[in-house]
C-alpha cells in the first residue's frame, strides 16, 4: 500500500505523520495524538467533524453533501469521518480541540487529613549493643512520632538500607492508611480528575497542606470515539479492542497532564503517591479498563459500584508505581461516583431542608434529598445542551455564541473571547430559545411560526428557510441559526430534565413548593442564564430565585476525598443513604415527560 505524508495543524501546534492511502483523515488525526471531537462517533450523521482539507482527497461523499453548506466546501471544509487522503493532505482543525472547561467550584470545608501523608523521623543509631533491624526501627520512630503504623511494603524494605545510611538515619517516610509505601526526598503530590463525558479536569494537591498546585484541563480524548456514553460502550462491544481504546484515551490524557506538570514544576512523576478519579458509571469503568457494556440495556447493571481502591501500576497511570488510586462510590449505572462527589462538596447531605442536585450534561443527573436520605435519577438528555445534535451547535470554545439577548426589536449576542462567531454553545442555546418565546418567533408547541403570524413585523428578517424549515436568524454577517429540528431537541433535552425532576417529587409526595433550593452543577450550570432556563422550562419557575451555581462540584468533591478522610468516609455514607429511581419504566415519567414538550 502507498504511503502518504499527513501534515496535521493545530492552532499553533504542527503534526507530520505517515500514513496509508486511502486512511480516512479522522484516523490520521487520531494517529497524531491530537483530541479530536466525533459525536457521532465517526458515521457521518453529525457534520461536527469539519477541518480544512487540502491536496489529494476523496470525492465528496452524500454524508458531506447532506451536511456541508455550498459555502464550506468551497472554502475546501470537509468532514474527517467520510474523507480518504489519497496522497500527501494537510489538514488544519478548527474548534475541535480549544474547549473552555469550568474547572473551579464551590466546596464546603472538611478536616485536613489525608489517606496518604508523609512523616519524616530520626531513627535511631544502630550499634552492637542496640542491634534493631530497620524495619523496626523505623516502625518505632514513626509510633513515636504519633503515627499509625503496621507494616513497610517489600519495595521500600529493599530501599531502606542503603536510604537510612546515605541520608544519616532520617527518613521521610510516605504512609497511606498504616502501611509504609514509598521513602520521598521531594513534596508529597496528590492528584484528584473529574473525567466528565466531555472534558477532563485535573486537579494537583499538595498533600502536606491541601493546597492546589495547578490544574490541568481539555476536551476528553475519548470523543473521537463518540458524545455520549452510550456511543463509547457501543465502541466497547463492537470493536475486539475497543474497551482497550476507551481505557487508553483517558489514561494517556491523564497522563499528558501529569507530564506537563511535573514539566513545569521541576517534580518526578513518582512524587505523586495518591489519585481519586471520578466520573459518572461509565466513565469510571472506562478508566479502570472495567467492561460497561451492560449498562447500556436493562435492567442496566454495572460491573461495579467503585468506592474500592487500585494501584498506579494496574491502571497505567504515569505516577508511583505504589500510589493508592481511589474511585468514589456510584448509586447506579447512570448516577455516579461525580454525584456522589457533587453532593459532598455542594453540602447539600448536611441539610435538613428538602434540596434539589442537579447536573445537566448529555445525562442529566439529578438527586433529591436532605441530611436522612436522597433519591436519584438520571434522564437521557442528550448532548444538544453541549452543542451536538444542534445544526450550528459547538462547544464552549472561543467564538462561540454565549448570550442571546432581546435589546427592543434587537437581537444581541455575546460570543467567548468576543470573538467572531463560530457557533452556538450550550449557555447561547437556551438563551436563543428564551429570546425567541419572548420576541412571538416561537409558539407554545415549540414551532417557529411564519412571518405572516408575527405581532412584531421587526422580527421577520429573522425568519428565514432552511432545509424547507423556518429557522431563526441570529447573526446575519456569519450566517448563525437556529433550526426548527434544533427546537426539537431542545424539546426533548429541556423535557427529560424537567420530567425527572417532577417524578423525583412525586415519587416523594412532595411538590416543587417544598424545595428549598438547587444546586446546579457543571460547566453547562454555571454558564446559563437562570431566567433563560426557567422561561424554556428546563428549570422550574417558581424556584428561579433559590438557584445556586456550584461549578465543578465533582471535581471538588474529588479533591475533598484526596485530601481529608473524613470527605471519604461522608462520600461513602452519601452512598448508603442514596436511593436510585429508574425511570425508563416509570409511567409517571412517561406522561411528564409528553407534557413538559410544551414551552408555556
Amino acid at each position: 500500500m502507498k504511503k502518504i505524508t499527513a501534515t496535521i495543524i493545530d492552532s499553533d501546534k504542527k503534526y507530520v505523520v505517515s500514513a496509508e492511502s486511502g486512511t480516512v483523515i479522522s484516523e490520521i488525526i487520531d494517529k497524531a495524538g491530537v483530541s479530536f471531537a466525533k459525536p457521532c462517533g465517526g458515521l457521518g450523521k453529525c457534520g461536527k467533524c469539519t477541518v480544512k482539507a487540502e491536496g489529494t482527497l476523496s470525492e465528496i461523499t452524500a454524508e458531506e453533501l447532506r451536511t456541508l453548506s455550498k459555502e464550506q466546501l468551497e472554502k475546501s471544509l470537509r468532514l474527517a469521518c467520510c474523507t480518504r487522503a489519497l496522497g500527501d493532505v494537510t489538514v488544519t482543525l478548527g474548534e475541535n480541540s480549544a474547549v473552555k472547561v469550568k474547572t473551579d467550584g464551590h466546596s464546603v470545608k472538611f478536616r485536613f487529613s489525608p489517606l496518604v501523608r508523609a512523616c519524616t523521623v530520626t531513627l535511631a543509631q544502630p550499634d552492637t549493643s542496640n542491634q534493631i533491624d530497620d524495619e523496626t526501627n523505623l516502625l518505632t520512630a514513626l509510633r513515636t512520632a504519633g503515627v499509625k503504623v503496621d507494616c513497610i511494603c517489600t519495595d521500600v524494605l529493599r530501599l531502606l538500607p542503603k536510604y537510612l545510611r546515605s541520608h544519616d538515619m532520617t527518613v521521610t517516610a510516605v504512609i497511606c492508611d498504616k502501611t509504609v509505601i514509598a521513602l520521598s526526598d521531594e513534596p508529597i503530590i496528590g492528584l484528584a480528575v473529574d473525567i466528565g463525558t466531555t472534558t477532563v479536569a485535573a486537579y494537583f494537591c499538595n498533600l502536606a497542606n491541601g493546597e492546589k498546585i495547578c490544574v490541568k484541563s481539555g476536551a476528553n480524548a475519548q470523543k473521537a470515539y463518540g458524545a455520549d456514553v452510550i456511543s463509547r460502550i457501543e465502541k466497547t462491544i463492537s470493536e475486539e479492542d475497543g474497551l482497550q481504546k476507551l481505557h487508553s484515551a483517558i489514561i494517556g490524557q491523564i497522563n499528558v497532564m501529569i507530564d506537563e506538570f511535573c514539566a513545569e514544576t521541576n517534580l518526578s512523576y513518582s512524587s505523586i503517591y495518591a489519585a481519586v478519579l471520578t466520573g459518572n458509571t461509565v466513565m469510571q469503568h472506562l478508566a479502570a479498563g472495567i467492561p460497561p457494556e451492560n449498562i447500556a440495556n436493562a435492567p442496566f447493571i454495572p460491573a461495579t459500584l467503585f468506592g474500592n481502591s487500585f494501584f498506579a501500576s494496574e491502571l497505567g497511570l504515569n505516577i508511583h508505581k505504589n500510589a493508592w488510586i481511589w474511585f468514589p462510590p456510584s448509586c447506579a449505572g447512570y448516577v455516579g461516583g461525580d454525584i456522589t462527589s457533587g453532593l459532598l462538596s455542594s453540602g447539600m447531605m448536611d441539610e435538613h431542608e428538602l434540596s434539589l442536585f442537579l447536573d445537566i450534561g448529555t445525562n442529566g443527573e439529578m438527586a433529591l434529598g436532605n441530611r436522612s436520605a436522597v433519591l436519584t435519577c438520571a434522564t437521557a438528555a442528550g448532548p444538544a445542551f453541549e452543542g451536538a445534535h444542534i445544526h450550528m451547535g459547538t462547544a464552549g470554545i472561543s467564538g462561540a455564541i454565549d448570550t442571546v439577548t432581546l435589546d427592543g426589536n434587537d437581537i444581541r449576542i455575546t460570543t467567548i473571547d468576543d470573538k467572531a462567531p463560530v457557533g452556538i454553545c450550550g449557555s447561547g442555546i437556551i438563551d436563543a430559545v428564551a429570546a425567541m418565546l419572548d420576541c412571538g418567533v416561537l409558539d407554545e408547541t415549540g414551532r417557529i411560526v411564519d412571518e405572516d403570524e408575527l405581532e412584531n413585523d421587526a422580527f421577520a428578517p429573522h425568519i428565514i428557510e432552511h432545509d424547507g424549515q423556518n429557522a431563526f436568524l441570529l447573526d446575519k454577517e456569519h450566517n448563525i441559526f437556529i433550526t426548527q429540528k434544533d427546537i426539537r431537541e431542545i424539546q426533548l433535552a429541556k423535557s427529560a430534565i424537567a420530567a425527572g425532576m417532577r417524578t423525583l417529587l412525586y415519587a416523594i409526595d412532595k411538590s416543587i413548593n417544598d424545595v428549598s433550593r438547587i444546586y446546579l452543577a457543571g460547566g453547562f450550570g454555571a454558564h446559563i442564564n437562570k431566567k433563560s432556563a426557567c422561561r424554556i422550562g428546563l428549570l422550574p419557575n417558581e424556584l428561579c430565585d433559590k438557584i445556586i451555581t456550584v461549578g465543578n462540584a465533582a471535581g471538588m468533591g474529588a479533591v475533598s476525598a484526596l485530601i481529608s478522610q473524613s470527605a471519604m468516609r461522608k462520600n461513602m455514607d452519601i452512598r448508603d443513604k442514596a436511593t436510585y429511581l429508574e425511570l425508563s419504566g416509570n409511567r409517571f415519567f412517561q406522561d411528564e415527560y409528553v407534557m413538559q414538550m410544551m414551552f408555556e
